[in-house]
């Protein structure tokens, strides 16, 4: 039987394939789904504005004599304004004293400590009440185990929180020098990001050594966990990679819940800061910052040079076409498994500056849902970027912040955000307004 002739097929040049991709792209996304997305938006955002105005407003009757009062004093020209944030930094200062103040002397009979939750339920709101209730069984647990006792640091506290932050984003930056560069997805990343923070917390707790010391111990053990994990996934692609790094850190988060030395569901606690190099005294919270800091931009420069270097001009061929890449004679597989190793090194150093930070070490940073938000974050500031992940942490972490008014309809937020931005701004963030500004970022 006659086979007829194959159809002359003329070779698509790179150029040719980019304008195809963009073309793509605008037509699958059309100007009128954009205009009624951000019309949607847009009404999302004055509703926002607008029941965020109302429960100020109630909030605030008691205090001020309702809002009829605050329009009367302010058009009688007081300065209402002054008096209404002094108002706000007082409660926000009596809140923090009462919920990071507790100690032995507060424990009852039973084991609870009944003025404190009296002393801390006076200020919270019913949508804080529920997170209160399942975290001050632990601290109760934690005081009448170890006889330890806490006391508030106003401005210790909101420099840890920015500390904390700031780990979050460095994590997410390693995982987008993965996902950005080397084109893989890894549910797994949470596994370096605990796995340091153990291993940090026990060096430096149980083993006596200085915080230098416990900081290399759990980078170099998520080097080595970096390479036994990629040794074993890095051979798949796609979702077979996905699926594998996600099961090995659900094996490892059922080992450290039973292992004796994470102490199960309780955790690590009260880790000691000590002094670093001797001289860093990281007690002192100013100096904290400027480490934690400091580790975040240093952490921020290796993802930089990795990815202008050769070695990332190479991992970004193999992204775009491995075929290619192989052709040219480019060990792929090589490549792949390097950054995977660079990638998980610099998520745990990430957690190891955390432990400093928050003087524990839990279950919660190895779960699979801190690796979902390390990807929704890198995702939402924009894949390949330097300052994506930087920008979906500035997103991701501000919401939780400032929504949590809401309770648990702030993850819901995050979600319709996310869709949001990943219908209409495929890049991310930094991606789209790069491709506007015609940049790199």
């Amino acid at each position: 039987m006659a086979v007829p002739p194959a159809p002359d097929v003329e070779p698509v040049s790179g150029e040719d394939a980019d304008q195809q991709h963009e073309s793509h792209d605008r037509s699958s996304t059309s100007p009128g789904f954009r205009l009624v997305l951000a019309v949607v938006l847009v009404l999302v955002l004055i509703g926002s504005l607008v029941t965020t105005g109302l429960l100020l407003a109630s909030r605030t009757s008691a205090a001020s004599g309702g809002l009829p009062g605050r329009v009367g004093a302010l058009l009688s020209g007081e300065n209402a304004v002054a008096a209404e944030r002094e108002a706000v930094l007082s409660v926000a200062t009596q809140f923090m004293l009462r919920v990071n103040t507790y100690g032995p002397e507060d424990l009852a009979e039973d084991g609870t400590m009944p003025d404190y939750r009296e002393r801390v339920g006076e200020l919270i709101t019913p949508a804080f009440r529920a997170d209160f209730e399942q975290q001050v069984g632990t601290a109760e647990l934690t005081v009448a185990q170890a006889q330890l006792g806490r006391q508030a640091e106003i401005y210790g506290a909101g420099v840890s929180g920015m500390d904390a932050d700031s780990a979050t984003a460095l994590v997410a930056g390693a995982f987008n020098l993965l996902i950005g560069h080397g084109g893989l997805l890894s549910f797994g990343h949470a596994m370096f990001f605990g796995s340091a923070g153990y291993i940090t917390a026990h060096a430096v707790k149980v083993w006596g050594l200085p915080p230098e010391l416990g900081l290399l111990a759990g980078v170099a053990t998520c080097a080595g966990l970096a390479a036994l994990a990629g040794a074993i996934s890095i051979r798949r692609q796609g979702i077979y990679f996905a699926m594998i790094t996600l099961a090995i850190s659900q094996m490892l988060y059922f080992v450290y819940l039973r292992a004796p030395f994470t102490n199960g569901e309780d955790g690590i606690q009260s880790i000691p800061k000590g002094r670093m190099f001797g001289v860093l005294d990281l007690a002192d919270t100013t100096v904290l910052y400027y480490v934690v800091l400091a580790g975040f931009i240093l952490g921020t420069l290796a993802i930089y040079r990795t990815i202008n270097s050769p070695f990332g001009q190479v991992l970004k061929s193999i992204r775009e076409n491995e075929p290619r890449a192989i052709s040219l004679g480019y060990r792929t597989t090589l490549y792949k498994y390097v950054a995977f190793i660079l990638s998980g090194t610099l998520a745990g150093f990430a957690g190891s500056l955390k432990v400093f930070v928050v003087q524990n070490a839990s279950l919660t940073d190895v779960h699979w849902s801190m690796s979902g938000e390390i990807v929704l974050i890198t995702l939402l500031g924009g894949l390949g970027t330097l300052l994506g992940p930087l920008a979906g942490a500035f997103v991701i972490i501000s919401s939780q912040h400032h929504l949590a008014e809401f309770g648990q309809w702030v993850t819901v937020l995050q979600g319709a955000i996310f869709i949001a931005c990943v219908v209409a701004f495929r890049r991310g963030i930094v991606g789209e307004l790069a491709k506007l500004l015609k940049i790199s970022l």
